[in-house]
């Protein structure tokens, strides 16, 4: 590929572990950033290759962002969403990515960045939240996320993590986001679970009740 631009860009988003370290020496030969964002809304090339992410190529990916971040790749870095490469690795992906979740986390990326997207605010526990995915989520309180964060958009309400799953039946994740530290509820769903949590009063009342 002549444009070496383009060649970064398109080896992370394939994960294509010796193709990425080609085109990595070739664009900063070329005086091309490991960062540059001039390519589809504004991801860096490990947005990119967050972006592409699926449970089956984990290891290819985390092999691909070693070597970004040994190149000097920006973890924090946002698109034009203004979400980050561990934002990206969250809701991107019809599956959850644990383990790409956690070498991020682990390589020191924020839990709780801020992202606009759906309207604004959204962490990447939101982010969990919304899609269900149970074992990120417990990855992403274990590393700090502040579970009663809430978004920023003021026309369909501020809402917490708790408040998004709800909104999006996500009842697998109601234990884990409460068990936290979630404030209960205003607005359960009609959810039999949610129910009886308020009823108690607190989590903690309600598992000396129910546990």
């Amino acid at each position: 590929m002549d444009d070496p631009t383009e060649a970064l860009h398109l080896a992370a988003d394939d994960a294509d572990l010796e193709g990425l370290r080609r085109a990595l020496r070739r664009a900063l030969s070329a005086g091309i950033p490991v960062d540059d964002d001039t390519m589809d809304c504004d991801r860096t090339p490990l947005g990119c290759l967050c972006y592409g992410a699926s449970p089956h190529d984990e290891a290819r990916r985390i092999a691909c962002a070693e070597l970004l971040l040994a190149a000097g790749a920006n973890f924090e870095a946002t698109d034009c969403y203004g979400d980050t490469p561990l934002s990206i690795a969250v809701y991107m992906p019809s599956k959850d990515c644990p383990r790409l979740v956690q070498y991020l986390l682990d390589a020191g990326a924020n839990p709780n960045a801020i992202g606009d997207g759906d309207c604004g605010g959204y962490t990447p526990l939101h982010y969990a939240s919304k899609k269900g995915f149970v074992e990120v989520a417990n990855l992403l309180i274990k590393h700090g996320a502040t579970v009663n964060a809430k978004t920023t958009c003021e026309g369909v309400g501020r809402k917490t993590s708790l408040q998004v799953a709800i909104r999006n039946s996500r009842h697998r994740m109601y234990p884990i986001l409460l068990s936290a530290g979630a404030s209960l509820p205003t607005v359960t769903g009609d959810d039999a679970y949610l129910e009886r949590v308020v009823a108690a009063g607190s989590w903690a009342n309600y598992e000396r009740l129910h546990l």
